[in-house]
């Protein structure tokens, strides 16, 4: 035991001993003093030796000893344990019935040999071991039978007399072909399949192929077209929630608007009568959104009504050059006041002059250097602001008037651009088409605009009826004789597209559809186009006056199949039909546009105005401005549904095609199988020919006995 005290342990024991010692010194009279400090050997020093201080240790221990008590731990009574029953599982040997058939897995089963014993009667019976390879056409673990080998008895008759044995042929095994699976392998082996039908009567099979050819056959003539034509019809209504209707309000892609301008090369040679020279630059290409909006369903009479919203987005990369490039052109604001006022009150072309002169602040030129974006959207400056004297004053007042053309900036500054008006704006008039629900001919075609069936515009029927579709959904089962009609709503009439040959858009076959504008001087549906007082213009030329705000000329694009008269008064023309012409590509069973562009031209007629000093001695020409391509052609969103509705049809077909080519098969079979039953019992029996006496053949016949039957080497049948 180690008691501690400062720093130090000091052995208890030895301090115990030299108490011990010094009281019996004390009894025996010893006054000397054991100056050990307790070591074991005991030193006695003087008597005038004065002892140390007792240590720490020693005083310590004198103290009276303080007995602590210490809690003695209890043990825990711990729970006797209950016993639990336990079950256990005995496993009782059961004896197996005696007749049982086992089956192993075989994973690949190899061909294994099988003995087989074959009696020959010679002399005496000789077992003859012949080896036969058996192969299991598997080609998958499947449970088969272990077979055991067992003996096959074949008799086989052979001569007495002849004292060798006769050979016997034994076949050799055969390589049977695995297919990549049973049903392959049953469907590849002929003679599996033959054998079926061999175990098939005559009559079943012979039914069984009539019906399967006339349902077959009555469902690809009569059936068939009818579900089809049903379930196009069910498709093609705008009717909601069907997947037509969404691509009807929203396309899911933009329509194509690609701009040609004809820039002006010529300009100040023009102003004193010189041919004018165009070049042709473009396509600027614009990404052209039609929304429909405020969509209104009217049950009463099958029709949906909505508003029209168009936006222009200029697309750089499908775009030859940028909208920002340079060109002359007439300047829109003055071309349009002065064909106006030349149509109107053509004796105040005087003060247009002077009011030219005020405005534009004397202007050299009629044409105008600006830029693409400028002239279709941005709009080009016209400014009144300075504007004081009366001419000036009486020109700005009535443009201001026109606001449905103008883009007011601040003050009385303006722009004026042929399609800046129109970009983001909702058209005023709200356009109703047909849902065709009740009919599906009448699917998209435009009933009414702004609440009126009729238009007002042109000079008669039917060119202010409203004919045809809005353009962007047709009626399905299109023919080659009827005309394709859609209204257009940029040239205020409706246009009849005729077919001119079959096409191909995209791997589908379509009827391509061409339109023109018509020939007043043969065609009466667009002799209406034409004021008596003006007179008609030539093939494919119309005056879009009442449409338009300004006396603009349509034509198709460079001219095309029209007057050549035309093509002569401008220089840089030139008319390619295929890239000219309109264009339309329909499915012929839905109606679907698949590839379908519109392309019309823009003109002013114009000519030497005297009291016009810009125009005083210009040449009289129509003078092409532009030719805009609106149109599209479908991309994979919307050609998706196509081809898999196409891809049912097909597979319709081809089950169809089977049933009335497997009916007709299975007929035919039943036919030459009947013929051959029919025929099986008449065998030709040749006639037993006459013996002529005291020939060789009036010997006596032998009996037939063992002896006389020939052997004939045939190989053993083994089952």
């Amino acid at each position: 035991m180690l008691v501690l005290a400062s720093s130090a342990a000091v052995p208890v024991d030895t301090d115990l001993g030299k108490l011990q010692s010094a009281s019996e010194e004390k009894k025996h009279g010893k006054r000397d003093v054991d100056c050990s400090n307790g070591y074991s050997v005991h030193v006695y020093c003087p008597p005038d030796y004065a002892p140390p201080e007792p240590s720490p240790v020693l005083q310590l221990v004198q103290q009276p000893v303080l007995h602590v008590p210490v809690p003695v731990p209890q043990p825990v009574p711990h729970p006797v344990p209950v016993p639990i029953a336990v079950p256990i599982t005995k496993h009782v040997p059961v004896p197996l019935p005696i007749h049982i058939e086992r089956t192993v897995q075989v994973p690949v089963p190899k061909p294994y040999s099988v003995t087989v014993e074959k009696i020959v009667h010679v002399d005496r019976p000789v077992p003859v071991t012949v080896e036969k390879q058996v192969h299991v056409p598997v080609d998958r673990p499947v449970p088969v039978p272990v077979p055991q080998p067992y003996p096959v008895h074949i008799e086989k008759v052979v001569h007495v007399d002849r004292p060798y044995p006769v050979p016997v042929a034994v076949p050799k095994p055969y390589p049977v072909p695995l297919s990549k699976s049973l049903r392959d392998r049953k469907c590849n082996s002929i003679h599996t399949v033959c054998s079926q039908i061999n175990m098939v009567s005559v009559k079943t099979l012979g039914l069984a192929g009539s019906c399967t050819f006339s349902i077959g056959l009555i469902s690809y003539t009569l059936g068939f077209p009818s579900m089809l034509k049903s379930q196009v019809k069910s498709q093609v209504r705008l009717k909601k929630g069907n997947e037509i209707r969404d691509f009807w309000e929203k396309l899911p892609q933009p329509l194509d608007f690609n701009i040609y301008v004809f820039n002006v090369t010529n300009p100040n040679d023009i102003a004193s009568g010189a041919k004018p020279i165009v070049q042709e630059l473009g396509p600027f290409h614009y990404d052209l959104y039609r929304d429909k909006e405020d969509i209104v369903d009217r049950e009463e009479d099958d029709t949906v009504e909505y508003s029209l919203r168009q936006l222009w987005y200029f697309n750089q990369e499908k775009s030859i050059m940028s909208e920002n490039v340079e060109i002359y052109a007439f300047h829109p604001l003055m071309i349009a006041i002065t064909l106006i006022i030349q149509r109107d009150r053509p004796s105040t072309m005087g003060i247009i002059s002077k009011a030219f002169d005020s405005i534009f602040k004397k202007p050299e030129s009629i044409f105008v250097k600006t830029t693409v974006k400028d002239l279709f959207f941005h709009g080009v400056l016209f400014d009144c602001t300075d504007v004081t004297d009366f001419a000036g004053s009486a020109v700005c007042t009535a443009v201001q008037e026109k606001e449905e053309i103008l883009i007011q900036e601040e003050g009385l500054r303006f722009r004026f651009g042929y399609l800046a008006k129109t970009n983001g704006s909702r058209l005023p008039e709200r356009i109703r088409v047909y849902r065709g629900i009740k009919n599906y001919k009448d699917t998209g075609r435009v009933l009414t605009i702004g609440n009126s069936t009729k238009m007002s515009l042109w000079f008669g029927s039917p060119c202010n009826d409203f004919r045809g579709t809005d353009g962007t959904i047709f009626p399905p089962f299109l023919s080659k004789e009827k005309k394709v009609w859609v209204h257009s709503l940029d040239i205020c009439r409706s246009i009849g597209a005729y077919y001119l040959e079959p096409g191909k858009v995209q791997g589908f076959k379509t009827l391509h559809y061409t339109a023109d504008l018509g020939n007043p001087s043969e065609d009466e549906d667009v002799r209406c186009l034409c004021q008596e007082s003006e007179g008609c213009m030539s093939k494919n030329i119309f005056n879009a006056g009442p449409c338009k705000s300004m006396p603009l000329r349509i034509s198709l694009p460079h001219f095309y199949d029209s007057d050549p008269r035309y093509l002569e008064m401008v220089e840089g023309v030139n008319p390619i039909p295929e890239k000219h012409r309109m264009t339309f590509n329909f499915d012929p069973l839905t109606g679907t546009p698949m590839k379908a562009y519109k392309k019309i031209q823009f003109n002013v007629l114009v000519g030497p105005i005297p009291k016009l000093r810009l125009m005083k001695s210009f040449p009289e020409v129509l003078f092409p401005l532009f030719w805009v391509e609106d149109g599209l052609e479908l991309g994979n969103i919307l050609i998706k549904p196509l081809k898999v509705a196409y891809l049912q049809i097909l597979i319709a077909k081809i089950v169809m095609w089977l049933m009335i080519l497997g009916g007709l098969s299975m007929f035919i079979v039943s036919m030459i199988k009947y013929y051959k039953e029919t025929n099986a019992g008449n065998v030709a029996v040749p006639p037993v020919p006459n013996l002529v006496p005291g020939k060789e053949q009036n010997r006596p016949q032998e009996k037939l006995t063992i002896s006389t039957i020939q052997g004939e080497l045939v190989p053993p049948r083994i089952d």
